[in-house]
């Protein structure tokens, strides 16, 4: 770290709840292609992300867990619309108008 500058702390995400996550969001993507409402479109990047965080250890690790039921529960609780629109949002940088 140059000199000049401090270190920080910075809150993030543990990468083990992005794979549920992205589990999740890639269901209500295909989901909503397989009822002919959406393309999968930039949606389909989920895939690759889901296979290399499959192959970590500690994801492996983490399926099958009180931890991981946790997590799969919390996201039951956010509903496809929901988590479709933050999806949407995140695609277009936050900036889209209503969809269908």
């Amino acid at each position: 770290m140059a000199s000049d500058v401090d270190g920080f702390e910075m809150r993030v995400l543990d990468y083990r709840r992005t794979f549920v996550e992205k589990m999740f969001a890639i269901h209500a993507l295909v989901e909503r292609h397989k009822g002919g409402r959406s393309p999968l479109g930039r949606g389909a990047r989920h895939y690759a992300d889901l296979y290399y965080l499959a192959g970590d250890e500690l994801v492996q690790k983490l399926v099958g867990t009180e931890e991981y039921a946790a997590m799969y529960e919390d996201q039951l609780g956010v509903g496809e619309e929901i988590l479709w629109g933050r999806i949407r949002s995140a695609a277009c940088g936050g900036v889209c108008q209503q969809f269908v």
